[in-house]
């Protein structure tokens, strides 16, 4: 549904009806083999999303990949099947409350801090996460998970690749949409202003200097944990999340000190 741009509040319903707009999923074929991918889209300059997209379209596309490891595992040649998974994509987005709180009370907190308001939507307490296990969220997006051809080792940083799916307890998307965007943010900044590139660089070189015996498994394995362990425990990503979550208004959560 198009909203017209004004500073005036949007409805909670009409934010909901806006994601098509940006939130987009896309199939595509190689022969006879078809892939989905979902991916978040620019909104044009005059609608009242605009600049929230704009400026949390990392936040965004971790959810996107989310939502989608969540309805996908289907063969998708039929068309009606993709159909249908592209229903069941914007139905998990509108109406899984995990997703409310990870989308909706940050832009109910953008629209407020920028003049305007998302009328509808209650603003959920946010929850107190201490900085240790944000630390944890954090480091897994750095993940040595492939051997190279040189036979050293590779390092994804991505929504579709990453290592937050064992022992780090109860998930939480908006803790790992917030954790992606900013890890994302500090590996595209010079070494000499990224808050996390240097220990990053000190747990990659670690990494490298790990035995090359055993399997490609056991070796990403090795790699894995020696990268989280350090990483995990870094004061330069403490501060990485700190001051992301610090520089949000209307997060779901506040990340505090350890206890």
């Amino acid at each position: 549904a198009a909203i017209a741009g004004s500073a005036d509040s949007i409805t909670t319903v009409q934010a909901r009806a806006s994601y098509p707009d940006f939130f987009r999923i896309r199939f595509d074929s190689s022969g006879s083999v078809w892939y989905v991918s979902a991916t978040v889209d620019s909104l044009p300059p005059a609608h009242p999303l605009a600049p929230f997209v704009r400026e949390r379209r990392q936040y965004l596309a971790y959810i996107a990949g989310h939502v989608l490891e969540r309805v996908r595992g289907v063969r998708l040649e039929s068309a009606s099947v993709r159909d249908s998974l592209r229903t069941a994509f914007y139905q998990e987005l509108r109406d899984d409350s995990a997703y409310s709180r990870a989308i909706l009370a940050p832009l109910a907190g953008y629209l407020s801090a920028h003049g305007s308001g998302l009328a509808g939507f209650a603003v959920p307490a946010p929850a107190a996460i201490p900085i240790d296990r944000a630390t944890a969220v954090a480091a897994r997006f750095y993940n040595p998970d492939v051997i190279l051809p040189d036979g050293r080792i590779g390092v994804h940083i991505c929504t579709a690749r990453n290592g937050l799916f064992a022992s780090l307890g109860q998930r939480d998307v908006a803790l790992e949409a917030l954790a992606f965007a900013a890890v994302w943010a500090d590996i595209e900044k010079p070494d000499s202003t990224a808050v996390a590139g240097a220990a990053f660089s000190a747990a990659l070189k670690h990494v490298r200097e790990l035995p090359k015996d055993g399997t490609d498994a056991e070796r990403v394995a090795r790699a894995q944990q020696l990268m989280w362990q350090e990483l995990g425990t870094s004061t330069a990503v403490q501060r990485l999340m700190f001051d992301a979550s610090r520089r949000w208004t209307g997060l779901p959560f506040v990340i505090v000190e350890t206890r």
